[in-house]
């Protein structure tokens, strides 16, 4: 059932696991673990599918990725550079440093580059999430009526990649903004991948929490980068 409900199944005829989804992995004296059971790697199978399903819109929609954005597709403006290469970096590189905070004004490829990056991360095998950080504010205060908001900040804590786009617009309460100060600071501590964009100018990043944006100080494993591209959006209507 949980497999149906993920949009993707086992193949009821393959060969390797009789059509059950799940195999015992084989010990070093080439004897099956009878003790364990994993997913089914054959060609069309449960890992297979999950695969290609992990690729699909609504897959990629629940990931937070509304305009299906890619690398391939970006064409870069003048000042975007550095800002693209950071994020081409976690994308596609294992020995990236995993923080990355990128500010400046809106309009300049952002969120674009959150949404391609979250396509690769998948891509390569590693959960990850988008969370527009107005979105993720409405949803704490949903976990308080629902009595979920411990379940809901420890798995964003534990979540192998998490993006949280525009920050830093005031949203939400002080407690709003701590659990997300506690987010950040617990993915710091076990050097899980974390993206954050903000539309602050340079003499605006007062207005974020500063136990949070310190982390993104620490040059052995962040990168603090302002994207100087302007905006072009404007330039995109006058083509149209």
């Amino acid at each position: 059932d949980c497999e149906k409900e993920e949009g993707y199944t086992f193949n009821p005829n393959c060969p390797v696991c009789k059509g059950s989804g799940f195999v015992h992995p084989r010990m070093s004296n080439g004897k099956a673990d009878y003790a364990q059971v994993i997913s089914c790697h054959a060609k069309d199978c449960v890992v297979d599918q999950r695969r290609i399903y992990q690729t699909t819109k609504p897959y990629l929609k629940k990931k937070g990725v509304n305009r299906f954005k890619s690398f391939d597709n970006f064409k870069p403006v003048l000042g975007v550079e550095t800002t693209l290469a950071a994020f081409k970096d976690i994308a596609f590189n294992t020995d990236a440093p995993p923080l990355l905070f990128v500010y400046g004004i809106t309009g300049n490829g952002k969120t674009y580059l959150c949404e391609a990056t979250v396509t690769e991360l998948l891509k390569r095998g590693i959960d990850c999430r988008l969370w527009v950080v107005a979105d993720l504010v409405s949803k704490l205060k949903e976990s308080i009526s629902e009595n979920t908001t411990e379940l809901l900040v420890s798995s964003l804590k534990k979540l192998p990649a998490l993006i949280l786009d525009e920050w830093g617009q005031n949203y939400g309460s002080i407690w709003e903004e701590q659990k997300l100060e506690e987010i950040v600071v617990a993915r710091e501590r076990s050097e899980l991948i974390t993206i954050i964009t903000s539309n602050l100018e340079p003499d605006q990043l007062g207005k974020m929490p500063e136990r949070a944006i310190s982390r993104f100080r620490d040059k052995a494993q962040a990168r603090m980068i302002l994207n100087k591209a302007v905006d072009f959006r404007p330039s995109k209507r006058i083509v149209r």
